[in-house]
């Protein structure tokens, strides 16, 4: 989530501070909901800002759980009992999101409850829903609140009510259609453009707010419109006002095509004030390397299975780590990687960054890790002839030499650019940021540039105002192909496999199942390697 500030936090336990005790549970959640709302310009869901609330100010854990045990629930049956006992669950240092998948696990039962709910049950179900991906009660719920408008007095939050509800429905809508999208395109457009033509929805798209402007521009962007949809973006962007979690991923596209002159001076001298990194060339002369970019968390987590399964693909190859703000004294480090070149049969080159906005504002450090691999790239394909990006949390399942670059500029992993015809996702979901491969021609070198000078462009104007990075290599590397293709400047070719990872998500256990099926997955290359 975006940072916290200190204001957020004291308009937020001044109004929880206000919720007097024994509300019927309904209302409790309504002005429960209120208080998020008008806490936060940039709102985040609950599993997501309150352990970060909690950790700021503990006394905030006190005062949502009086509401939650002082309120009266007698009147409830099971079911809103269920939703009142795991909304409570997710205000918590700790968010029990396996409880709320549990609770979630009948769809057809919870569907067959929402003509029943009261409306703060239905919002509080819609955002339980969301985080359990279960779209068709996000959508059931969030459409019915919609529809009906059914308050019985007028929120002082509603216009932000509103606009949640509506992202929740947009994207109930999106990303169930995106399986069949390339195979027929017009189902997903039609139904977007049912949404904006339906009546109940015309007052939340005729505002001149973040949540319209962002809409229209994904329309645009889905049928391959970019030119019209890049000024939407912008003009979001250029937009002080109310947020929602998933619609502010527009924050990282931006409007520009090459950086140069004194405006690309600029920038990196802004980013040489901020990032200081050496590059250990500990062997000279590699034509090519597989480059994985970490902090020192996730090299702790999954460095060495990382390098076991190159081990057992790519015997001798090189893997180049850039290292994020890394804490292990110089020796150790070394140390180290010689003992994974002994066991893995690698050869190991690092570099290490001293990242300033990372080290100051934590909440930067998952987006910068990502990152710092391609704000480096330039100099990466000064060493080597052709550099395979990869993340470091999966496996690599195929030789280093099927991920190489042997005619053009640039490889991707994009299946939508593949068989598109045109039609696109969203600008930040379009192509794998964890999976690339360019070449030091003079085009891929241009690239490299240019996605660099994008990524501090975003990096600096969005940390000056709080906004968030997340998805912002995708946007950069996506953009910047886009139109170096258009103009005829990059030729791009297609990865089909090489790399992949667990796609587990779950809160609390991800790494240790990410972990888990990487330990499996090399057992399962290394016997197919020996049988082959």
């Amino acid at each position: 989530m975006e940072p916290v500030a200190t204001g957020q936090i004291s308009v937020l336990k001044q109004q929880l501070a206000g919720i007097a005790g024994g509300l019927p549970a309904a209302d409790a959640l309504r002005v429960l909901h209120d208080a998020e709302l008008g806490a936060q310009e940039a709102y985040d869901w609950p599993w997501q800002c309150w352990p970060v609330y909690v950790a700021e100010t503990p006394a905030l854990a006190d005062e949502v759980a009086r509401i939650f045990e002082q309120a009266d629930t007698t009147r409830l049956n099971e079911f809103e009992l269920g939703i009142f006992r795991n909304a409570q669950g997710l205000r918590r240092a700790d968010p029990d999101l396996q409880a709320l998948g549990n609770f979630l696990g009948n769809p057809g039962f919870v569907l067959g409850q929402i003509g029943t709910l009261a409306p703060a049950f239905l919002v509080e179900l819609a955002q339980m829903a969301f985080a359990e991906k279960r779209w068709r009660i996000v959508a059931a719920a969030a459409g019915k609140l919609l529809r009906e408008r059914p308050w019985a007095e007028q929120s002082p939050q509603m216009a932000r009510l509103l606009d949640l509800l509506f992202e929740m429905l947009f994207f109930a809508t999106y990303r169930p259609a995106m399986p069949l999208y390339i195979r027929d395109p017009s189902v997903l457009l039609g139904q977007l453009d049912a949404l904006a033509a339906a009546p109940h929805l015309q007052d939340i798209l005729a505002r001149d707010s973040i949540t319209a402007h962002v809409f229209r521009a994904g329309r645009l962007a889905l049928e391959g419109k970019l030119d019209e949809a890049l000024p939407l973006y912008t003009k979001a962007n250029n937009k002080r006002g109310f947020s929602t979690p998933v619609i502010r991923q527009y924050q990282t596209v931006l409007e520009t095509g090459a950086i140069e002159g004194d405006e690309a001076a600029a920038l990196e001298s802004w980013y040489a004030g901020r990032s200081h990194v050496r590059h250990m060339f500990r062997h000279e002369g590699a034509k090519h390397a597989l480059l994985v970019g970490c902090n020192q968390h996730y090299f702790d987590l999954y460095a060495a299975l990382y390098l076991e399964s190159v081990g057992v693909m790519s015997p001798g190859a090189l893997v180049h780590l850039h290292i994020l703000n890394g804490d292990m004294a110089p020796a150790d480090l070394e140390a180290q990687l010689d003992a994974w070149e002994a066991a893995y049969g690698v050869q190991l080159n690092y570099s290490l960054e001293a990242n300033e906005i990372a080290a100051d504002q934590p909440e930067y450090v998952p987006a910068i890790s990502a990152c710092a691999r391609y704000l480096s790239l330039p100099d990466f394909l000064d060493a080597y002839d052709t550099v395979t990006i990869t993340d470091i949390d999966g496996w690599v399942d195929a030789p280093h030499s099927s991920m190489t670059v042997d005619e053009g500029d640039v490889r991707i992993s994009s299946w939508i650019w593949r068989k598109g015809g045109g039609y696109w996702r969203l600008p930040w979901s379009n192509l794998a940021a964890g999976l690339l491969s360019v070449k030091a021609t003079e085009a891929g070198c241009a690239f490299a540039r240019r996605v660099r000078h994008y990524l501090i462009n975003v990096t600096r104007t969005n940390v000056a105002l709080g906004r968030q990075l997340f998805y912002m290599d995708q946007v950069a590397l996506f953009l910047t192909l886009r139109q170096m293709a258009d103009a005829g400047d990059i030729h791009v070719g297609f990865l089909r496999g090489g790399f992949e990872q667990s796609e587990e998500q779950r809160f609390g256990v991800r790494h240790e199942g990410k972990r888990q099926a990487m330990v499996k997955k090399i057992e399962e290359l290394r016997q197919q390697v020996s049988t082959n």
